[in-house]
């Protein structure tokens, strides 16, 4: 059995090299459950070194992540450019202040270009945070009750999210450490999801598509798709087409096998589809209804045991799985009372 130290391992222990010319640097997060995101460090031979992730401003700023940096005998300065696999802040906002000190060049990926737009947006308080109408979407209004008002409002302006430098496309080769890496599109997680490939090496830097121990949120966003699952699943199949070879996550230590976990979260996904399917009541069901009559976590908890939060977001990812039956011709959706979309069999199928 795993010792509670081995699980918690890769984000206490710090820097781990895991590959000749490649570095693991865990930094903090504002997420708590996350514990950590990866920053891979690629070095040059002459020294420069290239970042697959860049960090979360909120917890770190240029100079803590200065002194990771110089643990593993490299500095800021040499930061030649920043892959970042996606937009979310624990992986982006430190790309910008790292521009700003070392002229590094910050990439991101090309279908994260309206999430930028639509988050500066909330930043100039020219709409609302999504989750209002996530809530209604859903059929959740209730939980806006019990929810922090924090989130539900921007308690302040802030200063708009810097755009990158390059919108990556898909299949983009970039020169990164002593090789080239490969964009490869993966939306679902967000809709410009970047998993970068080194195949020379066999490396797989996975972002928050691929992760050891849990399965990434769908679509949470601020220009989310109805679509998003789909998309994740079809992107988890694009993965298999790959050369085998090692998992480099965003969040929880390095393993052999990109393919081992990306079976393993194709097999979850189609038990909780079946899970999902059987939940919703013949008279049409809202996802939060639906995700009322399942269980959570690994450990399998009713959802009232959940706390307001992770009431909601269960309830966003019962939305996302109710959208791929739709889409396989299992379910049907229509508008709802309240504004939720209701879903129930195609057809007059008897479910439940």
């Amino acid at each position: 059995m795993t010792t509670t130290a081995e699980r918690q391992s890769w984000y206490r222990n710090g820097p781990e090299q895991v590959a000749p010319t490649v570095f693991r640097i865990p930094m903090p997060v504002g997420v708590k459950e996350l514990h950590a995101v990866n920053v891979y460090v690629l070095r040059d031979s002459d020294g420069a070194v290239d970042l697959i992730d860049a960090g979360d401003a909120s917890r770190v700023d240029v100079a803590t992540f200065d002194d990771a940096l110089r643990g593993i005998d490299s500095r800021v300065d040499d930061v030649r450019r920043v892959l970042v696999t996606h937009v979310h802040p624990d992986h982006y906002t430190l790309a910008p202040p790292i521009r700003s000190r070392s002229h590094a060049t910050v990439h991101l990926g090309s279908g994260e270009q309206e999430n930028v737009r639509q988050l500066n947006r909330l930043l100039r308080g020219e709409r609302e945070v999504q989750i209002v109408a996530d809530l209604e979407r859903v059929g959740a209004t209730a939980l806006a009750e019990e929810l922090d008002p924090s989130r539900l409002t921007m308690s302040r302006r802030g200063d708009v999210l810097e755009e990158p430098d390059v919108w990556t496309v898909d299949g983009a080769e970039i020169r990164a450490g002593q090789g080239v890496v490969t964009a490869i599109a993966t939306p679902g997680h967000t809709r410009g999801h970047l998993v970068y490939h080194e195949r020379a090496q066999g490396l797989h830097f996975s972002g928050d598509h691929v992760l050891p121990h849990i399965t990434p949120s769908i679509g949470f966003e601020s220009a989310p798709v109805s679509t998003a699952l789909g998309d994740y699943l079809d992107s988890l199949g694009r993965m298999l087409t790959l050369p085998d070879g090692m998992l480099l996550p965003a969040h929880g230590p390095t393993s052999a096998s990109l393919h081992a976990r990306t079976r393993e979260l194709i097999e979850h996904h189609e038990v909780r589809l079946a899970d999902t399917l059987d939940a919703v009541r013949d008279r049409g069901s809202t996802p939060f209804e639906v995700a009322r009559r399942l269980t959570w976590t690994n450990h399998d908890r009713p959802f009232r045991d959940l706390d307001p939060w992770h009431r909601f977001l269960a309830s966003a990812e019962t939305a996302a799985h109710l959208e791929v039956l739709v889409r396989r011709g299992l379910l049907e959706r229509a508008p709802g009372r309240g504004g939720a979309d209701v879903y129930r069999p195609a057809g007059g199928a008897h479910v439940a």
